[in-house]
Order: C-alpha cells, then structure tokens, then sequence
C-alpha cells in the first residue's frame, strides 16, 4: 500500500500547477464555445466533438455524456501513445470539459451576422485548445486515433488526422446542410490557425539573408540601431567562384523596414531575402511557457526524455 501511495505521490509531483490551471480554463472555454456558439447555431465540427454534435442532432444524446464515454473509451485504448504527465493533463481535460459542458450554462449571445459565426467559434476554440496543448495536455479524441492508425497502418499522423476530420465532418452535410458545413470548416481551418500562433509564437519574426561586397558596415549598422545579432555564414559564388560573407539575422516586422533601409542606404546593389519564421527561441525571442512549466514541474532532461513519445510522420 505505500509502495503504490509513493508512486502516485511521486507522480502528481511532477505535475504543474499553471498546466492544471490552464487545463482547466482552457477545457472550460471549450464548452462555453460549444454551448453558447456551435450547438444552439447547429454548427459542427471535427474530432470527437464533431461526433459529439452528430448524436447531439440526431439521438439528443446529451454532449457532456457522449463526449465523456467516446473519450474515455480512446483514453483506455490509447494510453501507450501518451506519456505519464500527458495522460494525466488530458484525463483532467476530459473530465473538465464535460463537466463545464453540464454545469456551465449557454449564454444567451445573438449573432444577428453569420458570418461572424465561423471567425468567432475558430478564434475562441483555437485559444482553448491551444491552451490546452500548451499546458502539456491533449484533448484526447483523434488525435489518439491517428496514432494508432500511423502505428499499425503506417500513414501519416497529419495525413491521418485530416481524413479522420473529413469524414467526421461530411455528415454534417445531410444534417445541417450545405451552409453550415461550410461554415464548419471555415472555423476549423481558423482554429489550427490560431492554435498554431499559440504553441509556436503569438509574434511571427522575420529571417533575413543579405548578400552584399559591403556586409561589414552592414552588420556593424544593424547591429548598433536595433541591437540584434548577427550571423556570418561564409559562402562562395557558383559562378565567380569568389568567397562572400553572408549576413543572417532575425527581426521582427517592425524592424524589417529599418534592415531594409540600412541595407539599401549602405548597397543599393545588396542581394536581400526575406522570409517568415513562425517560432524562434532563444535570448531575446518569444518567451515559452513550457520552460516555465518544466521548472514548476521539476522533471530532469532525463526524465523528460524517457516521457516523450515519438510522432512518426
């Protein structure tokens, strides 16, 4: 008995009391969303709340119910694919949503435009789940389905995510209609939108590359008007065959108009690329929550190596 009360013990230990937070609240805007904005606009969705709305609309089978015995059913099927903190985090996601799906109540909002309707369900499902995720949990459903296929069946997990969410959704043509299955999928595009910005930078940065004779007084200026870093990557010229430094650096938008400036100012004739980076970590970039969640958790790199699990993709 104490054995298995030190295991349990040792276990909640490594959780994070920010990631049950954010679960929580995260699970708990899920089923305001769901209540208030999908249900009572008879719209749909992917994953298993898009299953969930199917009986909902068809048996009146009670979303809170159908949500927690679909979900749990996976959870028991799938909990190899999670590691220890994932499956607890998503367990709590699970039991959080259905609750919050029963108790909290739909809140009387009238969307007189509808088109508003698909931007608004996309945007707050995406903050939800992305909160979620970021906390270090799931919200179980296909996700664990498209593991299993990817497992046992060698597709792609994105791949099969995606047909998974297809044929979730093509109901929803004979039991909404065409509309409203439109507009179902013009949320879920906005909702991986926006769950993307959340787990990879709410604050997209810019790569740039120049090429210039002048590369030194280009970099010195850089460096001394916004104060970023530099990177000089040695290169040579397919054709000429001569050597030339290669300027790197990572701004933001803001500051991709003063680089361009610069650069213009000091070598009209400067070879200058520009790209979108989605994610950067490191000094002086995007501050990450999950490092602040794996020092309230505790967990050595050690630990957290033998709890990752492997996506094959």
């Amino acid at each position: 008995m104490s054995k298995w009360f030190e295991k349990v013990k040792n276990v909640f230990a490594e959780l994070s009391l920010t990631s049950i937070i954010l679960v929580i609240l995260g699970s708990a805007l899920m089923s305001i969303v769901t209540n208030t904005f999908i249900a009572v606009n008879s719209l749909g969705e992917g994953g298993v709340t898009g299953v969930n709305l199917i009986l909902f609309y068809t048996l009146n089978i009670p979303l809170y119910i159908s949500n927690l015995v679909i979900n749990g059913f996976l959870i028991v099927i799938g909990y190899q694919f999670l590691d220890r903190r994932t499956m607890i985090y998503t367990i709590l996601s699970i039991i959080s949503y259905s609750s919050f799906l029963k108790y909290i109540p739909t809140f009387d909002i009238l969307v007189t435009e509808k088109l508003l309707l698909p931007l608004i369900v996309g945007v707050l499902n995406g903050i939800a789940i992305g909160t979620v995720i970021l906390a270090g949990g799931t919200t179980a459903g296909t996700d664990i389905v498209a593991r299993i296929i990817n497992k046992y069946f060698g597709f792609n997990t994105g791949s099969a995510l995606l047909v998974l969410d297809f044929f979730v959704v093509l109901p929803f043509f004979f039991i909404t209609g065409f509309e409203l299955t439109i507009m179902t999928l013009i949320s879920i595009y906005i909702s991986g939108k926006v769950i993307d910005y959340i787990l990879y930078g709410l604050n997209p940065r810019k790569s740039v590359i120049i090429i210039s004779k002048k590369s030194d007084e280009i970099a010195k200026e850089i460096s001394s008007s916004i104060e970023r870093g530099i990177t000089i990557i040695e290169g040579k010229g397919y054709y000429t065959q001569q050597t030339k430094e290669i300027l790197y650096v990572i701004v933001s938008r803001q500051q991709l108009r003063r680089v361009t400036k610069i650069v213009n100012l000091i070598d009209s004739k400067a070879f200058f690329i520009s790209s979108n980076v989605q994610s950067v970590i490191g000094e002086g970039f995007t501050y990450r929550l999950n490092e602040e969640l794996q020092k309230e958790s505790g967990l050595s790199l050690t630990d957290t190596k033998k709890e990752t699990h492997q996506i094959v993709s």
